[in-house]
């Protein structure tokens, strides 16, 4: 059972617009928690700022370490895509393992006292950014993921019943498809074709009533040519799909999964495709 629930999909934040909003609050909490509360913490005569100094220096460290960890984890888009509540409680627990490690490590800095590397203060230091982050952490983990589950769930309810039972059978839509290999050009059937997933530069496409084949391209490329085809719409850093083909929705907390017809795979919609995808199955 524990096992199952650290396994749930959870939305990655870390990037873009999200990631700088999370940091301006990380910023504000810290800040808050390292002035109202730290300065009765602190031993004056050992100190070589004033505790308002101390305590936006301490606030800094948090965003750093995020920002950093952030710039890490952009090379590792195949775990990100498949984040997973036990992801996001690792990261959490390895942003305080660190920012406790710099709050060690910087204690020379501001701290006059001779026993600033001893194992007492580097303890010390871990124990308390371990405490007081996962008291605020765990709760803040916790309701989030029951908010984006509760809302996924509802928007997928309602998606699932705008979708018709059957789709009307569309006649041959060819499409030709330059690839930077120009020997491997090829006519693409737009009405058969039910997702298309990038892994690196290679394009895997998938159709209803034929074996899926692969090209080297990208799908930023692919997504361009089709552009004037509204149906055929990304959902995902690493998916296309076509919306006729779409069977269920299915909501969780890191957002859709597309159940297609006449196929047992599930395609995934991810967090900032989701406005996107609502609007255009709205219009299919």
């Amino acid at each position: 059972m524990i096992r199952k629930f650290l396994q749930q999909p959870y939305s990655f934040y870390l990037e873009g617009k999200k990631l700088w909003q999370i940091s301006c609050v990380i910023l504000v909490l810290s800040t808050g928690y390292n002035l109202l509360v730290v300065p009765h913490k602190l031993y004056n005569p050992e100190l070589k700022f004033s505790p308002l100094v101390i305590g936006l220096i301490h606030s800094v460290i948090p965003v750093l370490v995020l920002l950093v960890l952030a710039v890490v984890l952009r090379f590792l888009s195949t775990l990100t895509d498949n984040w997973m509540l036990r992801n996001e409680l690792l990261l959490m627990a390895i942003i305080l393992f660190f920012v406790g490690l710099v709050d060690f490590l910087i204690r020379d800095l501001i701290y006059d006292n001779p026993h600033n590397w001893s194992w007492h203060y580097l303890f010390e230091e871990l124990t308390n950014t371990l405490i007081g982050g996962l008291l605020l952490i765990v709760p803040v983990i916790s309701i989030n993921l029951n908010l984006q589950l509760f809302k996924n769930l509802e928007n997928a309810e309602s998606l699932n019943s705008k979708l018709e039972s059957d789709h009307p059978v569309s006649h041959t839509e060819l499409i030709s498809v330059k690839t930077p290999v120009l020997s491997e050009a090829f006519e693409l059937d737009v009405s058969s074709l039910q997702y298309v997933r990038a892994e690196g530069n290679y394009l895997h496409l998938y159709f209803s009533d034929a074996p899926a084949i692969m090209k080297r391209m990208t799908l930023n490329s692919l997504e361009s040519l089709l552009d004037g085809l509204p149906y055929l719409l990304r959902i995902h850093r690493s998916f296309l799909v076509n919306l006729k083909a779409v069977e269920k929705v299915s909501g969780n907390a890191q957002g859709f999964k597309l159940k297609l017809k006449g196929s047992t795979d599930q395609v995934p919609v991810s967090r900032q495709y989701i406005d996107a995808f609502k609007e255009q199955m709205n219009r299919t």
